[in-house]
């Protein structure tokens, strides 16, 4: 709903304007407040995960909600690349008669310029040049000459440099030395030799020059989609629980569920304890251990019959973090598995919320004959190939119905 709604209707004005932090951070407020209360305002208590891990991307762990700031950044690369792109464009022409287009300095200025000027280096980053006639090609900074820029290339170079900001164009049509202070240290000397055998090799044409990107979609399109998920995924390691959660048929909620339950976030009396909401975390259904996530879904006494009854043994020392290692039952298909796992999570959940507020204690029968029946209601969610894996999943939890008879 966050994404869908409430992110769609700013994507035209963030597409060509930059967002102040002030404003993101308004913005994000209500987003945080919808997400955990449906409601405009929020205390921070009520926020069971960190705003920062619910704007990663799904296949880091986070939750998937788009992160503003990120999301301005690639849509206004976007205008940078459809400015280069562009033919015969009068904005185009308009911009190339007021800055340096290698660099965007010049007469234009405001906020929204000074933005993208800031993220100009992204974008020469993540694009190549074929040189035609090298006016809008930064000699030092735009990947032109094989496959990586000439400041990171001849770095010793680049530092006795004196027109870091010059085209192709400049540099090929004026003297090379003029470019740098008159003493150069040895290692620099011998970078200007590679230098001038570069200069030497580069012919200038008529015609702009052509930009090229792995994120190009065609007709001057930039893919900021992908590019986004770039930037969100650096340095960053994939987490082995998103497909677990988020790649199968399981209804979103259940998704969200067992999200929250893989970062140790559901509404346990553990977590309650901790904010002084109970005056104790033991379970109230075995009425012992400390009930947290883990306590709830896999090692509560009543957790470990229904999961014996389906044919799982539960290890001690297992997590819900790593319920992805535990073996597949065999008469339930490989593929749909993990959301055969889910809905089992999901039933122990709403067992115990049950008895917490309804004061009613399912018997394991009754709760394996609900679990049955939601089985058979997410039939319509699997694509038309994969609803025989429900009809297995519905089939053998018939059987562990009659052996608990």
């Amino acid at each position: 709903m966050i994404n869908s709604v409430l992110d769609s209707q700013l994507v035209y004005a963030i597409s060509a304007l930059c967002v102040p932090p002030t404003t993101i951070m308004e913005i994000d407020k209500r987003r945080r407040a919808f997400l955990w209360a449906g409601e405009a305002n929020i205390s921070s208590a009520k926020c069971l995960v960190a705003w920062e891990k619910c704007y990663t991307t799904k296949d880091l762990g986070g939750l998937g909600i788009k992160d503003f700031a990120t999301q301005n950044i690639c849509l206004l690369l976007k205008l940078i690349h459809k400015l280069h792109c562009s033919q015969n464009s009068a904005w185009e022409a308009w911009v190339r008669a007021n800055t340096n287009f290698a660099t965007l300095q010049g007469h234009l200025q405001g906020n929204r310029w000074e933005t993208l000027r800031s993220i100009l280096p992204l974008y020469k980053a993540l694009t190549t040049v074929e040189i035609k006639d090298g006016a809008a090609t930064s000699f030092w900074n735009d990947v032109w000459y094989m496959d990586e820029a000439l400041a990171d290339k001849l770095p010793a170079l680049y530092s006795h440099c004196t027109k870091k900001d010059a085209s192709v164009r400049d540099v090929i049509l004026s003297q090379l030395n003029d470019a740098f202070v008159p003493r150069l240290t040895s290692q620099a000397s011998s970078q200007l030799q590679q230098l001038q055998e570069i200069v030497a090799q580069t012919t200038l044409e008529t015609g702009n020059n052509i930009r090229k990107s792995q994120f190009d979609c065609g007709n001057g399109r930039l893919d900021s989609t992908s590019i986004y998920k770039l930037l969100k995924a650096k340095q960053n390691p994939v987490d082995p629980m998103s497909d677990f959660i988020w790649g199968k048929c399981s209804p979103p909620r259940v998704q969200f569920f067992m999200w929250l339950a893989s970062k140790g976030r559901l509404q346990c009396r553990a977590n309650l304890f901790k904010k002084r909401i109970v005056t104790t975390p033991a379970c109230e259904v075995c009425q012992g251990t400390e009930e947290t996530t883990d306590h709830i879904l896999l090692h509560c006494p009543f957790a470990r019959g229904f999961w014996n009854a389906l044919g799982l043994l539960i290890d001690d020392g297992l997590t819900v973090h790593g319920m992805q290692s535990l073996p597949r039952i065999q008469n339930i298909p490989a593929k749909q598995f993990s959301s055969f796992l889910a809905l089992c999570c999901w039933q122990l959940w709403k067992r115990r919320n049950a008895l917490i507020f309804r004061n009613e204690n399912l018997p394991l029968r009754q709760v394996l004959h609900a679990y049955a029946l939601d089985a058979a209601a997410w039939r319509p969610r699997s694509k038309k190939k994969e609803k025989e894996i429900n009809t297995a999943w519905c089939s053998y939890l018939q059987s562990m119905l009659n052996q608990n008879h």
